[in-house]
């Protein structure tokens, strides 16, 4: 959802102290509100304000930062920096992937991101905001633990060896660190 907006909403979850729901619909959309860009937006939990146009991503980053100074009784002035990380100006802006490994509906493993609220691995061979080594670099892992065949950890039974990768990338040189766990 977004801050001032009325919607409808499904209720997800109830828990003993929370209760989690998804945004449905909204009978007066906020004049920020976009259709996300990615085919993934749903099941992936990797980008959170992609319903919100640039300007309404900068001023929900400046809103969190001010509340969050607030509540430690910080008096300053907040002001946003353009740059690539304000808004989604452009593809591949992103420089750190963090992914998980799991295993298909067949068996076979997969990697990609952490789906919205849940452990389930979402893959994302075309992800908009990864840049694009990484997004080749994530297609090399998956082909490689495939070749090798390294399984992914299962909670389940305890077993495989691969668990999750962070992927960085250097903006000025192209090299990729990859931290496998």
């Amino acid at each position: 959802g977004i801050v001032g907006e009325p919607a409808r909403v499904r209720i997800v979850h109830k828990g003993g102290h929370q209760v989690r729901g998804e945004w449905v619909s909204s009978p007066v959309p906020h004049a920020r509100r976009v259709a996300p860009r990615c085919e993934h937006y749903e099941p992936c939990g990797g980008c959170s304000w992609m319903h919100l146009d640039p300007g309404g991503q900068a001023d929900a980053r400046v809103t969190l930062i001010r509340q969050i100074l607030t509540e430690e009784g910080v008096d300053a002035t907040v002001v946003p920096v353009a740059g690539a990380d304000l808004g989604v100006p452009a593809a591949g802006f992103r420089h750190v992937v963090k992914v998980g490994f799991g295993v298909s509906d067949t068996g076979r493993p997969k990697i990609g991101a952490w789906g919205r609220h849940s452990r389930n691995v979402v893959p994302i061979p075309n992800c908009l905001v990864a840049a694009p080594i990484l997004r080749k670099t994530m297609m090399s892992l998956a082909h490689h633990t495939l070749a090798l065949g390294i399984p992914p950890y299962d909670p389940q039974t305890r077993r495989g060896v691969l668990r999750a990768a962070v992927l960085r990338a250097s903006r000025t040189t192209g090299e990729v660190l990859v931290t496998l766990v």
